[in-house]
């Protein structure tokens, strides 16, 4: 595929964004904003766009009053869905020790939870139905 390194959480970030649907280089700033409360610089986002852009896995467009709009293509697409499996690997493995398992049906928390007499459910109906 491509040799593009994703070595940054704000790279990673900008393609879940525009895997959400096409977007300017301001809103993509401004989502990372929002989320990550740091608002990265033009001076890394647009290098970046550019970048997928010269791989073939964003497609340009213009907006109007010099607004680009980019959007993933297909191989930006695949591109995106093997990075976060990758690091979907990463966050599991980060986390499982982390993971309870709720004592009525099973399932797994990742957060929250009930604690009732020193067990773990994942609800209310669970913790009321032990």
């Amino acid at each position: 595929m491509t040799d593009l390194e994703i070595h940054h959480v704000f790279r990673l970030y900008t393609l879940i964004l525009l895997e959400e649907g096409e977007k300017t280089g301001y809103e993509i700033m401004e989502r990372i904003e929002d989320s990550v409360g740091e608002k990265p610089s033009t001076s890394f986002i647009y290098p970046f766009l550019n970048e997928l852009n010269e791989e073939g896995l964003v497609s340009v467009e213009n907006g109007g009053r010099n607004k680009k709009i980019y959007s993933l293509t297909s191989d930006g697409k695949n591109f995106t869905s093997e990075k976060l499996n990758s690091f979907g690997e990463i966050i599991d493995a980060s986390i499982k020790n982390k993971v309870k398992e709720c004592e009525n049906c099973s399932c797994e928390i990742y957060s929250g939870g009930i604690e009732k007499e020193g067990k773990t459910y994942c609800c209310e109906h669970c913790a009321n139905s032990a």
